[in-house]
């Protein structure tokens, strides 16, 4: 099922965790994950980079082999799960 994160510029690591706290508390959530920017990279894609990003993802995996051949292949099912239900424009204009 998909879900709706939040970004909010500024957090340190304790705040972060503050506001996985209240919203647990709150009972807005059972869990949650407070991500470390160190050690991944979060992206907000719109529908357009992710469809490009895929285009790419699928000709890279022509000629990977190994680790990064199971990379790819991840990636890729990630895309294909996103993209059937994505929205085309991010700011409610769904003419296309």
């Amino acid at each position: 099922m998909p879900y709706w994160s939040l970004d909010i510029p500024g957090l340190g690591e304790a705040e972060a965790r503050e506001v996985l706290a209240l919203a647990i508390k709150q009972g807005l959530t059972p869990f949650g994950d407070v991500v470390d920017p160190r050690m991944f990279l979060t992206l907000h894609l719109d529908r357009d980079s992710v469809a490009a990003l895929a285009a790419a993802v699928a000709r890279a995996r022509l000629t990977a082999s190994g680790e990064e051949s199971v990379i790819l292949a991840g990636l890729a099912e990630v895309f294909e799960e996103w993209l059937p239900g994505a929205l085309w424009d991010p700011f409610g204009d769904e003419t296309r």
